[in-house]
């Protein structure tokens, strides 16, 4: 704020205001379902954004089946779990990535993240990760030959006959 008198004198003053904008918390997954082959020595990643002010809570939680029955996930040797302030927040928004490694069938499920605030409110999203489907890549290595000759003899037979 600038004041001037009509003498020609200015003064100025600053104040500094901090707004807290009260939110409830918001949990979304980059995607409902991620597929993994199982046993072939390769890991699945699930990632989302929660959004909590002040987060008190951010957790990952993982189901299989039908049934309701949650168990708690931490780091360790099946799972990895990073997260970070988003780039575009100050300390509310936190993006979490979940890597499960080496993808077995008892893997398959709904992993869900769920934050909550100090209110004591919370949010929640999932992703289940199901069985993929594998497809061995060509191989070059394999000897054409037997087709190349029945090509060729299909040719010779096709050139004498016409």
């Amino acid at each position: 704020c600038v004041a001037e008198q009509q003498t020609g004198q200015k003064q100025s003053a600053e104040n500094y205001v901090n707004i807290f904008v009260d939110f409830d918390p918001t949990v979304i997954c980059d995607q409902i379902i991620v597929e993994q082959v199982p046993n072939i020595n390769a890991d699945a990643e699930i990632t989302c954004l929660a959004e909590a002010y002040p987060m008190s809570v951010l957790k990952w939680e993982f189901s299989q089946g039908n049934t309701n029955v949650r168990r708690a996930i931490s780091s360790g040797a099946k799972y990895r779990i990073d997260t970070n302030v988003a780039a575009d927040s100050i300390d509310s928004r936190y993006g979490s990535r979940l890597i499960i490694k080496n993808v077995e069938p008892n893997d398959f499920g709904k992993y869900t993240l769920i934050v909550m605030d100090e209110s004591k409110r919370q949010a929640s999203a999932w992703t289940e990760l199901r069985p993929g489907s594998y497809i061995r890549p060509f191989n070059q290595s394999i000897n054409h030959f037997p087709s190349l000759v029945l090509i060729f003899l299909c040719l010779i037979v096709y050139t004498l006959f016409q």
